[in-house]
């Protein structure tokens, strides 16, 4: 009786189990733009100097394609690779969306000692980090951070509301493949004090008369996180990072940014 019932139990839990979907991960694809801007989503599977072998979604056929005729892969890593740049006044160029490796920079949160919004910090921040993506991602197209703060206030996006939009939604609002946002938390923590003092003589024909002074100064210390972001068109996390400053000054987050976009998908040397 005991068989038969344990019997029972499992093939109920059998028939449940198989009548129960299941439930992937999603998967994230590769992403090969050509110069003729057409875009292919699916895996890169091999490649060589000349040519690279591409399985696209959901299919299974294998396809060749000449590494002459790309612009960039954009891997699942998220790692993108720039195959050949697009050279303005080419033929090609009028061929891509306006959008294709364009980056915008978004103004960062900017978070001060007393955990307040600096409005002023967080545009500095943008373009401090637009000046070092020009320095070390040169193969892309930046968009300027005026015209990218014109764009989202056009489209009534603010600090405010932001959160209420997707990344590949702000990708297509303001133009770009990719956008760069982040944090910046300035956290005031101590104060150095320095002092001194210094004693010189003066010989007269009489006596040696001796001068003494003191001074002192101050330095104000603090630490500095930066958290960065980089999404793609296609709503992908394309790169997250955050870095504590090594330096504890306030303007310190600088230093930081560009160690973060030295190890971001979009650095070149």
């Amino acid at each position: 009786m005991k068989k038969t019932v344990m019997l029972t139990f499992l093939l109920a839990f059998v028939i449940i189990g198989a009548s129960t979907p299941q439930v992937y991960a999603q998967e994230i694809f590769d992403k090969v733009t050509m110069l003729n801007g057409e875009e292919h989503i699916g895996k890169v599977t091999a490649m060589d100097n000349e040519t690279i072998k591409f399985v696209h979604k959901n299919e299974s056929l294998e396809y060749t394609y000449q590494k002459a005729d790309i612009n960039k892969i954009q891997f699942s890593s998220g790692r993108i690779e720039i195959v050949n740049k697009v050279i303005e006044g080419s033929g090609d160029e009028s061929n891509l969306q306006d959008h294709h490796n364009v980056v915008a920079v978004l103004p960062f949160t900017y978070l001060s000692s007393n955990g307040a919004h600096d409005e002023a910090m967080e545009k500095k921040v943008q373009s401090d980090c637009y000046t070092l993506l020009s320095k070390f991602a040169d193969q892309f197209k930046l968009q300027d951070p005026t015209t990218t703060d014109a764009i989202l206030i056009k489209n009534g996006i603010n600090s405010s509301n932001i959160d209420g939009f997707t990344p590949a939604e702000l990708c297509d609002v303001v133009g770009a493949e990719y956008i760069v946002m982040g944090t910046v938390s300035v956290m005031y923590t101590s104060t150095t004090n320095y002092s001194g003092s210094s004693q010189t003589s003066k010989k007269d024909d009489k006596n040696n008369t001796k001068y003494t002074s003191t001074s002192s100064s101050s330095t104000d210390n603090f630490k500095t996180q930066v958290d960065m972001k980089m999404y793609s068109d296609q709503g992908q996390n394309i790169y997250a990072n955050s870095h504590t400053s090594f330096w504890q000054t306030q303007d310190a987050y600088t230093l930081t940014l560009q160690w973060l976009i030295k190890r971001s998908p979009l650095y070149r040397k």
